[in-house]
């Protein structure tokens, strides 16, 4: 007589649960690395795109930027003065020429020699960046130059007084200023070997006035720990100053707006 089995045996039952158990992670397993991408891969993009819109709103301000206030290397800050888009009388930038560096600033506002602008002041603690902002006033035929806040409403609100963080997760802050100045031995269609048209020189925090660019490295980066990857992200920038490197290609071609105090 046949009997027909009705049930599973214990080894078959050992061999489907042992296939389920690898069906589901597998399953978990691709769930989890899928995850673990997107998250990456979100979280890579955002380091990206905040590090761009800070680089790019830094970029406009050195563009318009007069001069370097202060580059401290050493404590990870520098500030700049920017030109404010607005309006500025003839009578505030030209002047009679007269020396006008031992003037006070009344006197100095009677000849002129001042420049609307706005001073931004960039920090590095505790892995942020920090920007204060500033606007008053540069009387740039002082010796040395002398920033006279004025929060009033000869300003638009745009350049109001602020501080806040630009930027987080940032590991290292580096910014080094330098001098480029045309290289006296260099002569224009020579054929010397080995001699530059400029010369480029590092500034130290009491000349940092005399920079014509900086360089700036950011390296940002998020620890995640565990098992998961970290965001790391590893910039180096060149900015420069438009006016101060029309100055040194073109010396004595822009007095109206440096030190030189000729017109």
């Amino acid at each position: 007589m046949i009997h027909k089995r009705t049930a599973l045996t214990l080894v078959e039952l050992m061999v489907a649960a042992s296939l389920a158990v690898l069906l589901i992670g597998a399953i978990m397993y691709y769930h989890y690395t899928g995850t673990e991408t997107t998250r990456f891969a979100v979280s890579q993009s955002k380091i990206q795109n905040d590090s761009r819109i800070f680089l790019d709103k830094l970029e406009m301000q050195m563009m318009a930027a007069h001069s370097f206030a202060e580059i401290d290397s050493e404590n990870k800050k520098f500030s700049l003065y920017m030109y404010t888009y607005a309006r500025v009388p003839l009578d505030d930038i030209l002047f009679d020429g007269r020396d006008a560096r031992s003037l006070s600033p009344i006197e100095s506002v009677q000849l002129g020699a001042r420049h609307k602008v706005v001073k931004y002041t960039y920090s590095w603690v505790d892995s942020k960046v920090t920007v204060t902002r500033e606007p008053g006033w540069l009387y740039f035929l002082k010796d040395p130059i002398e920033f006279v806040p004025d929060n009033s409403s000869a300003f638009d609100e745009q350049y109001a007084p602020y501080t806040g963080v630009v930027l987080s997760g940032v590991e290292n802050f580096e910014i080094k200023g330098y001098i480029q100045k045309p290289n006296p031995d260099f002569v224009p269609g020579s054929l010397s070997a080995g001699v530059k048209p400029f010369l480029i020189e590092p500034v130290t925090v009491e000349n940092s006035h005399e920079a014509v660019f900086i360089v700036l490295r950011l390296y940002s980066k998020i620890d995640e720990g565990g098992n998961k990857r970290d965001e790391e992200l590893d910039l180096v920038t060149k900015f420069y100053s438009a006016p101060r490197l029309a100055e040194a290609l073109y010396p004595g071609y822009f007095s109206t707006s440096d030190s030189d105090g000729d017109y």
